[in-house]
């Protein structure tokens, strides 16, 4: 069963080609980016630079032009999963993985929501009914119902 689920998370990422945007300069290193709305969270970092300056999370365009930038400090940003439900705007789960935790952001602000601690080294992220799996460096999976108001 684990064997079939990596094979078709692979397939998925290797041979399915939606669109291509160009970042920019600042930039310099993408790790993951999720799509919402026609806009993109993308999370970067100088993966050979031992500091967390310059690790990040912006918002680009399809024209790959900056919007906005996560102002909060991160460290090793890896995996993003957007969560969305029609009852409330929608966030983006961040696996913080230098910082052991997972940071909910607002898609749109980038104003962090809520943090999931309690995780080491977060490297994967997935979303699915309302729960966040939280694949760590390690190889376990943790699971947490997430349970966030509809105003936020």
């Amino acid at each position: 069963m684990r064997l079939n689920t990596r094979l078709a998370c692979w397939a998925l990422l290797t041979y399915v080609h939606v669109r291509q945007v160009r970042l920019p300069d600042a930039v310099a290193q993408p790790v993951h980016a999720v799509e919402l709305g026609g806009r993109y969270v993308v999370s970067h970092y100088d993966v050979d630079e031992s500091s967390s300056a310059g690790a990040r999370v912006c918002v680009v365009d399809a024209a790959g032009e900056l919007l906005r930038d996560h102002a909060d400090p991160l460290s090793q940003p890896h995996h993003l999963a957007a969560v969305t439900d029609p009852a409330r705007p929608p966030l983006v789960a961040v696996a913080d993985c230098g910082n052991d935790r997972v940071k909910l952001v607002d898609a749109g602000s980038l104003s962090a929501v809520a943090v999931v601690g309690g995780v080491r080294r977060p490297h994967r992220l997935c979303v699915d009914r309302g729960r966040l799996y939280v694949g760590q460096w390690d190889g376990r999976v943790l699971v947490f119902q997430l349970h966030i108001s509809p105003g936020v």
